[in-house]
């Protein structure tokens, strides 16, 4: 369901179907990986994220990635990478969710150079 979702924000897809797809992903969400990856994504779409108390309550890094990505449909890139970092210097390590996030932000920023 996820790559359905990600499949409609990347062909520029009617806001309503974008966030009936990712209503759809929350539903099917069991796993703590797939409501990961659904908040990651969802941030990155702009969407209306549900699970919003539960993901305030997690002690990782999971919140700031989201918080970082929901800068993106905003245009502020900048913003979004220098959170991300922000997040490397506050663990002192990157974890493997952190540098999954990196690859997806950098993928979607334009070049600089």
């Amino acid at each position: 369901m996820i790559i359905q979702s990600e499949f409609l924000l990347n062909t520029d897809a009617d806001r309503t179907a974008l966030q009936d797809a990712y209503d759809a992903v929350w539903r099917s969400a069991t796993e703590e990986e797939h409501k990961v990856l659904y908040w990651l994504s969802g941030a990155a779409a702009g969407v209306a994220l549900h699970g919003e108390a539960e993901l305030r309550e997690r002690t990782d890094a999971v919140p700031l990635m989201v918080g970082a990505r929901c800068l993106l449909p905003r245009g502020d890139h900048e913003g979004a990478v220098g959170s991300c970092a922000g997040v490397v210097e506050q663990n002192r390590r990157p974890d493997f969710l952190l540098v999954r996030s990196r690859r997806l932000t950098t993928s979607v920023v334009p070049s600089t150079s």
